[in-house]
């Protein structure tokens, strides 16, 4: 499956190789983090333990997708990320719950047009709900410029948990509305898919973006996990991910497989999330 997603990118690049980035375009580092719902039982692993070294991770980008953020969240980050602004709503039907939030560095982008549309049959209905999904599921997607005059449309996601039909059918519409919305220019879908690279889900995505770390000109930094449960995941699942199409080169991918400690300087072992921010770091 793997081996088949590069070869289809491989003909896109092959096919649009003209329309490529030159190499000094300046790059930008995207970054796609499910930072964990704010739950009381979580304990010591709970939001007000973590959201400092949450908020230090997101500094190291200048464009980061955000998954589980809650407006309770998103403003306790925000007061600590005042160089960012935040775009997007909740999934429920009254713009309430999780928000799949894109945030932009101020002194980088303009944020010029945007919206959200749910993971269904139905995308323009708020809060509906999507095949077998668990829960509604939605896509945020930007379009930001920068001081030079370029600019690049990203997507921002998360698939449902539980519906494996909801997780294929998210991938093909999240990859036919992306690459609508993004038309001739660069494109960045980010998310926590709740797939591995083996899934149907995967390979839908895939049939029309590239996986940015299988693309990249240098080897990834960091492990292939991005699922972690706070230290106790028995598996390596890459769940999280940043594609791109072929307007975007690739230079540098990342997992941030990191403890607190890591990131504030401390001696903290414990996680920043349930999830490690993954990054890529592109030009356009």
């Amino acid at each position: 499956m793997r081996l088949l997603a590069l070869i289809l990118f491989a003909l896109t690049l092959g096919a649009c190789a003209s329309s490529r980035p030159s190499a000094d375009a300046e790059p930008v580092r995207v970054m796609s983090f499910n930072i964990r719902v704010d739950v009381a039982s979580d304990g010591e692993d709970a939001w007000p333990n973590r959201v400092e070294a949450v908020a230090a991770t997101i500094r190291e980008a200048d464009v980061v997708g955000l998954q589980e953020a809650t407006p309770a969240m998103l403003d306790t980050l925000m007061a600590r990320l005042p160089e960012f602004r935040r775009f997007g709503v909740g999934r429920d039907a009254d713009g309430g719950g999780e928000q799949s939030a894109i945030l932009v560095r101020r002194d980088r982008f303009d944020i010029v047009a945007g919206g959200t549309f749910w993971l269904s049959p139905t995308p323009s209905e708020a809060g509906s709900v999507g095949w077998d999904a668990a829960l509604p599921r939605i896509a945020t997607w930007a379009r930001l410029d920068d001081a030079r005059g370029r600019t690049f449309t990203i997507l921002n996601t998360h698939f449902d948990h539980m519906g494996e039909t909801a997780r294929t059918e998210s991938a093909a519409l999240v990859a036919d509305r992306a690459v609508e919305l993004a038309g001739r220019g660069p494109l960045v879908v980010t998310g926590d898919m709740n797939a591995t690279p083996d899934s149907d889900a995967y390979a839908a995505l895939a049939a029309a973006l590239g996986d940015a770390r299988l693309v990249s000109e240098t080897p990834p930094a960091g492990g292939d996990a991005t699922w972690n449960a706070f230290g106790s995941a028995t598996d390596d699942r890459r769940i999280d991910y940043v594609f791109v199409n072929d307007r975007v080169r690739v230079l540098q991918t990342a997992t941030l497989d990191r403890a607190i400690g890591d990131v504030l300087g401390t001696r903290d072992a414990r996680l920043p999330s349930d999830h490690h921010a993954v990054t890529a770091t592109l030009t356009f």
